[in-house]
């Protein structure tokens, strides 16, 4: 169920089918896994925070007789709490702390430091996602009090030595849906291992730490959301940092990844696409081959899952808010749409990883990138 209305937004359904507990969340990781980060930030502290939390990438659980696929953030809710939340398909209560909307107060969804406008259930996951959950408040005009902060630190220093650090504010736009700019943070603190610094107008402060040890660098502010946990490592004054391993020639060449058949930039819906294919110019060998598919229509914005097998609605336009997926290392690729493309403007990018590790992520129009419209 896509969510559209500011009450929607508002009361979050952190299910729109889900949940049976995962037994033993800190199990083997399944066959089929996606590796996500998953943080829920209370009003006062952080109540759950995963690094690298390991949610099945298939299968449903249940949810007052409904179903929830695990591949979603209902799933990394479920597994990342064990179980602990209310498991209502407008969630109240997660991790013991209780949002009602009593105090304009509810539970806002994050998913790659973009606002989710839908259920937990109908936004996918993929490996490498980052998931932040919020206690959020509005304002007596209906808009969104807190915001995100980002902290950017090194993770080693020297004792008498200063560090620079730099914190983003995730700002929100009035109105609905809103729309996220990033702005240095200036005012907020920074603290960690006896450390407190405030940033500048720039949104960076220097730290200075007179012995060695370790830190947990955190930044904070007012009716902000507090950022991510950065360690760092403080070595002893007169340590010379390790000295940069020594360079090693090595294949820094992108493959060239190619889309055929797409020319035309008009097609009509009796010869829309059924069948993505294409070609990648690479002779050291491929790790990887990924598609990417948006499309708009009617002001509607959507994105294909392939997990899904389906478009699912997203909170904003453009190709950034698709989902990349795998069609396996094969230099002559292809994929197989369950139906012929409907009617709608589409951007199709396909990107491709060598054995080096070298990926094609320069967009080149009319090759890796193809823009059409299905009328």
């Amino acid at each position: 169920m896509n969510v559209l209305s500011r009450r929607g937004l508002r009361a979050l359904p952190l299910a729109a089918a889900a949940a049976a507990a995962l037994a033993g969340a800190t199990a083997a990781a399944p066959a089929s896994a996606d590796t996500v980060s998953l943080r829920i930030e209370g009003d006062n502290g952080t109540l759950v925070s995963h690094g690298a939390l390991t949610v099945p990438s298939t299968g449903t659980f249940d949810l007052s007789g409904t179903a929830c696929n695990y591949d979603s953030i209902g799933g990394a809710i479920e597994v990342g709490t064990g179980g602990n939340w209310d498991r209502q398909n407008f969630a109240s209560t997660i991790a013991g702390e209780t949002h009602t909307y009593t105090q304009n107060d509810w539970w806002h969804l994050w998913q790659n430091r973009q606002p989710i406008g839908q259920s937990a259930c109908d936004t996918p996951i993929a490996d490498g996602d980052e998931i932040l959950i919020l206690a959020q408040r509005d304002d007596a005009n209906g808009n969104q009090i807190r915001t995100p902060l980002i902290l950017t630190a090194p993770a080693n220093a020297t004792a008498g030595q200063p560090i620079e650090v730099t914190v983003t504010d995730l700002t929100l736009s009035t109105g609905f849906p809103p729309v996220v700019t990033p702005r240095p943070a200036a005012g907020v603190t920074v603290s960690g291992g006896g450390q407190v610094v405030t940033t500048n107008a720039e949104g960076k402060a220097t730290v200075t730490y007179g012995e060695a040890g370790t830190a947990a660098l955190q930044a904070t502010g007012v009716n902000k959301v507090r950022s991510n946990i950065i360690p760092l490592s403080v070595r002893p004054a007169g340590t010379a940092a390790p000295a940069p391993a020594a360079p090693t020639v090595r294949d820094t060449l992108a493959p060239k990844t190619k889309i055929d058949g797409l020319t035309a930039k008009r097609i009509s819906a009796k010869k829309a696409p059924k069948l993505l294919s294409g070609e990648v110019d690479e002779r050291g060998g491929l790790t990887a081959v990924k598609l990417r598919l948006t499309r708009t229509s009617g002001g509607r914005c959507e994105a294909w899952s392939a997990k899904r097998e389906r478009f699912i609605r997203r909170p904003k336009c453009g190709a950034a808010s698709g989902w990349w997926w795998s069609v396996g290392d094969d230099a002559e690729w292809e994929y197989q749409l369950p139906a012929k493309l409907p009617k709608g403007r589409y951007v199709l990018d396909v990107k491709a990883t060598d054995r080096a590790g070298n990926t094609d992520v320069e967009r080149r129009p009319g090759e890796n990138r193809v823009v059409f419209e299905v009328r």
